[in-house]
C-alpha cells in the first residue's frame, strides 16, 4: 500500500497584522473591493513538513522526500486544517515519523507543536537573502484575480506558470521584509482551493529547503530501506 511518510515538522507563529495591512492598503490604491481574509486581529501560523512517499527512492536508495508548505492562515484555521488531515492518519495513507496514529494522537502532536511554535522573524532572517520559489498547490485563479497581492505580485514579474499547468501558480520573489513574507505566505493560503494535504512545494536544494534544515532542531530521521527485488 502507498502512503505519505512525515519526517520533520516546523512551525512558525505571527500575528497577520503586516500582512492585513498591506493587503488593505493595496486594495485602496488598485480601487478593488477587498477579497481578503481579515488577518488584522487573529494570531497566524504557518508549519512546514518534510513528506514523501514510502515508494519513492533517490539516487542513494533513500526513500525521498522534500520540504512543503503544509498549512497557513489563522492559527484557529491551521488547526482546522489538522483535524481535517487526521482522517488520512487515521487510514494509515498519512505515517507520521513512519508510524501509525489514530486521529487523537495526530491532532494532539500537532496541536503540540502549533503551540510551541518559533517566531517567524527566524524563518525570515535565514530566507531574506535568497530568493523564494513557492509552487502552489490547488492554485485558484478566480481567488488569485481578486487578491490584492497576488495582483501587486504578477505586475512586479514574481509570478509563471508552472510547468503543464495552464495558470499562473508559481511565485519567486526576494523577501525584502517580515512584511513582505507575511504577505507571500496569506497569500498563498488565500487564493488556494484547500483541496490539497500541503499548500506549496519548493523543490530540492532550494534556498527555503535548506533554510528549514539548519532551523530544524532534531536530527533527520533515517529510514533507508532496500527495494524489493523485481519479480524474476
Amino acid at each position: 500500500m502507498s502512503y505519505e511518510i512525515e519526517y520533520r515538522y516546523l512551525a512558525f507563529a505571527f500575528d497577520g497584522q503586516r500582512g492585513y495591512k498591506a493587503f488593505r492598503e493595496l486594495s485602496i490604491q488598485q480601487g478593488e473591493e477587498q477579497h481578503f481574509q481579515d488577518y488584522g486581529s487573529t494570531p497566524c501560523t504557518v508549519t512546514f513538513v518534510e513528506h514523501g512517499s514510502n515508494n519513492t527512492y533517490d539516487e542513494s536508495n533513500r526513500r525521498a522526500r522534500s520540504w512543503a508548505l503544509q498549512h497557513v492562515g489563522s492559527t484557529g484555521r491551521v488547526m482546522e486544517r489538522v483535524i481535517e488531515d487526521s482522517m488520512y492518519a487515521e487510514s494509515g495513507m498519512t505515517q507520521p515519523l513512519g508510524r501509525y496514529q489514530k486521529a487523537e494522537q495526530f491532532i494532539a502532536a500537532n496541536r503540540k507543536r502549533i503551540e510551541a511554535a518559533k517566531p517567524l522573524d527566524e524563518f525570515f532572517s535565514a530566507v531574506r537573502h535568497g530568493q523564494v520559489r513557492l509552487s502552489i498547490h490547488s492554485f485558484d485563479p478566480a481567488k488569485a484575480a481578486r487578491h490584492p497581492w497576488w495582483l501587486y505580485a504578477v505586475a512586479n514579474g514574481w509570478v509563471t506558470k508552472a510547468r503543464f499547468h495552464d495558470e499562473a501558480s508559481c511565485l519567486m520573489f526576494q523577501p525584502s521584509s517580515l512584511e513582505a513574507l507575511e504577505c507571500a505566505l496569506l497569500t498563498v493560503s488565500d487564493v488556494g482551493d484547500g483541496t490539497c494535504g500541503t499548500m506549496a512545494s519548493f523543490g530540492h536544494g532550494t534556498s527555503v529547503s535548506g533554510a528549514l534544515d539548519r532551523l530544524h532542531d532534531g536530527k533527520q530521521l533515517e529510514m533507508t530501506f532496500a527495494r524489493r527485488a523485481a519479480a524474476a
